[in-house]
């Protein structure tokens, strides 16, 4: 295969390094800009290979999609969970304070400006949790390499605006 001047064949990228082990499990050692493997080489050495970890390249936009899919479900997996114990918890103090709130409610010394004041901080507890799942979703959902170019500066990452 031929180069277009970028040092790969035609149809490849600057492959995107991966750890995998046995069991499915998938890694992305961070990589320093303007270091090439250096990073990830090390880490890999130092203790993934050891971990049972196979190191691997993901250098074609069907490897790379691949790999973010396969990373989207591990993550999820892992979140779904997590989020299960979390929302169980919160869950559990949301409706202990709920009552709190509600007994306030119907105290007669719980002026108007509190009551609707209560009634509001209620109803927005189930907004919040929306955008911020969503947020962290857009934080974890993507590979940086993939969604990005060559010319990208890590300056212009999303904000959480």
């Amino acid at each position: 295969m031929s180069s277009d001047r970028t040092g790969h064949a035609l149809g490849t990228l600057e492959p995107v390094i991966y750890f995998i082990n046995a069991a499915g499990h998938i890694l992305l050692p961070p990589q320093e800009i303007g270091q090439g493997t250096v990073t990830p080489r090390e880490m890999y050495e130092r203790r993934y290979r050891a971990q049972g970890y196979e190191w691997r390249e993901a250098g074609t936009i069907y490897e790379v999609d691949k790999l973010q899919n396969r990373l989207v479900a591990q993550e999820a997996k892992v979140a779904g969970a997590q989020s299960a114990r979390m929302d169980e918890i919160r869950e559990r103090a949301r409706r202990e304070t709920a009552s709190n709130l509600r007994q306030r409610m119907c105290s007669s010394s719980c002026s108007a400006y509190e009551r609707e004041f209560i009634s509001l901080w209620l109803g927005m507890e189930e907004e919040k949790r929306k955008k911020y799942t969503q947020r962290w979703s857009e934080r974890v959902g993507y590979i940086w390499s993939r969604e990005m170019d060559a010319k990208t500066k890590v300056e212009d990452r999303m904000g959480d605006g």
